[in-house]
């Protein structure tokens, strides 16, 4: 949602990433590996519908700030709008501005029907997303800690 430039910015190496702090702001990650592991359960199971595919902890700016020693930036909800708007008219970000709202009233997601009925556990905590999600915006390398792609066979 950021994009390259402002995501590079927030999330410069020797620096702390910024973690804009916005009153309510509360969100659900899942790492790309869990979720694929979701949905080849989904598609070679016995299930209908949809289900909700989310990791723990839910990241808030405290807990997210915390666990990657970044700076919480306090951050009204008219100025996240501002902002929002003018990075997206500056082409320093490709997302709409209606995404601060979006995440402002996101809900929180149970995924016990998706743990009973598919058997899925997420192998990553949500915190790892973040993190690998950081180490990454920043040029790091993740490697290290990201198990190798390999294709996923659904027969």
């Amino acid at each position: 949602f950021l994009g390259r430039q402002l995501l590079s910015r927030m999330t410069a190496p020797g620096r702390a990433p910024m973690v804009p702090d916005l009153p309510g702001l509360a969100v659900q990650v899942v790492h790309g590996d869990d979720l694929g592991d979701a949905v080849r359960r989904a598609v070679t199971g016995p299930v209908n519908g949809a289900f909700n595919i989310a990791a723990e902890p839910v990241l808030t700016p405290a807990v997210a700030a915390s666990e990657v020693d970044g700076r919480r930036v306090p951050l009204p909800e008219a100025a996240a709008r501002w902002l929002g708007r003018a990075s997206f008219a500056l082409h320093l970000q490709p997302a709409e501005p209606g995404w601060i709202d979006l995440a402002l009233q996101a809900p929180l997601l149970d995924t016990a029907r998706a743990e009973a009925e598919l058997g899925w556990q997420p192998a990553h905590s949500g915190l790892d997303a973040l993190r690998e999600f950081v180490e990454a915006s920043s040029g790091g390398d993740t490697a290290s800690r990201s198990a190798p792609r390999r294709p996923v066979n659904v027969a």
